[in-house]
């Protein structure tokens, strides 16, 4: 395949939120120009170079909190080995409390055309729980700092099952994310990570219960629904030609490449991850070494599983012909046992060329992917 997507890792923060177990890290910024320095020249340096890019993806950590020029220095290294597509989606996350007209302006003027914010939700008493480091009110000076340069594309994070997240809290926080009308928005229920420190006082956070949380799902799927952000993933939820395009590509197992500490690559059928630590990547870089910490040729079987796992996660399903004629697996014919008790129960359904979790079936969406592995 002579195209993909990449993703570019930042690993820093201002600070650490109480829920993150994500490979980033605070108190590192005598780093960062060295660390920009190494990426640089990895992807300079890799063996995908010329290949067309059809959507590139910042994460982290929180690529807003260093300086813009750093970003942009990223966009011309990938320009100078890659072929950006014309239409190329190129998304950076931000935190609403690191953003600045300056920086939006830049990320405007080399070509990245989407935000991600994490807003995750209203109340900034709740934010100060989960150590976030921006209020309520930097949310909106962040959506009007991005309509002032003219990004109009923009996705809005929010949490569920926060510490102390009634139903009511929820629906504040959906109806103040609906009215700063962002284009996608994405809506994930809190887990609880070993190595965090919610992990260490999780019994004392107040945490909804399970009944609580599936009502919670319910209200954002029912109440973004009905302002026309439909589904088309588990926790994802787009206007009307604004899907995230970058994370439906990992969704349709497609190739993927991944640049810095900690990314992740993936070209069937081989799987490769670097070192996480930001200092044993700027060191295998400056030493002409690897970066990469692991490496994992995938059999056939893994790729069949790996497919449905992530096709079953989308309201579109499974596309029967593709995993019959790219993994040579008729599902149909293997799992008619279970397709049959699974359909006439209204869990599953099937139409042309897809088969599908139902509404009724993402309830339990889990167990149903369980029996058709």
């Amino acid at each position: 395949m002579n195209k993909t997507s990449v993703y570019i890792h930042t690993p820093y923060c201002k600070s650490k939120c109480r829920y993150c177990d994500f490979p980033s890290f605070s108190g590192m910024e005598d780093t960062v120009s060295e660390y920009f320095s190494a990426l640089s020249k990895e992807i300079s340096r890799s063996v995908h170079r010329g290949k067309k890019i059809d959507t590139v993806f910042f994460g982290g950590g929180t690529p807003s909190y260093v300086n813009e020029k750093y970003i942009a220095g990223v966009m011309d290294t990938l320009r100078e080995n890659f072929t950006l597509s014309e239409n190329c989606e190129i998304t950076i996350e931000t935190n609403p409390g690191t953003l600045t007209k300056d920086k939006l302006s830049t990320y405007k003027d080399c070509c990245i055309n989407r935000i991600s914010m994490g807003m995750q939700c209203h109340d900034d008493r709740i934010l100060s729980v989960l150590g976030r480091i921006h209020t309520s009110e930097d949310i909106i000076n962040g959506v009007e700092l991005i309509n002032s340069v003219g990004i109009t594309n923009y996705n809005l994070d929010i949490m569920c099952a926060l510490p102390t997240q009634k139903l009511r809290d929820l629906e504040k926080s959906l109806e103040f994310a609906v009215k700063l009308n962002p284009t996608h928005i994405s809506a994930y229920s809190l887990i609880i990570e070993e190595g965090t420190p919610f992990y260490d006082t999780w019994q004392e956070l107040d945490l909804p219960d399970e009944e609580e949380e599936r009502k919670m799902y319910h209200l954002c799927k029912d109440y973004l629904a009905s302002y026309g952000y439909e589904r088309y993933e588990v926790s994802n939820y787009a206007k009307e030609g604004y899907i995230c395009r970058h994370n439906k590509y990992c969704w349709d197992y497609e190739d993927y490449i991944g640049f810095g500490s900690a990314a992740h690559s993936f070209c069937r059928p081989v799987r490769w991850e670097n070192v996480a630590d930001v200092h044993g990547y700027i060191s295998a870089i400056k030493n002409n070494t690897s970066p990469v910490r692991t490496f994992e040729e995938l059999t056939r079987e893994d790729m069949i599983e790996e497919y449905i796992m992530l096709a079953l996660r989308k309201t579109e399903g499974i596309e029967i012909s593709r995993l019959r004629e790219e993994f040579g697996y008729d599902i149909l014919s293997h799992k008619s046992i279970e397709l049959s008790a699974l359909i006439k129960s209204g869990y599953v359904g099937i139409n042309d060329n897809n088969l599908f979790i139902t509404e009724k079936g993402f309830d339990i969406a889990d167990s149903i992917t369980l029996k058709l592995l």
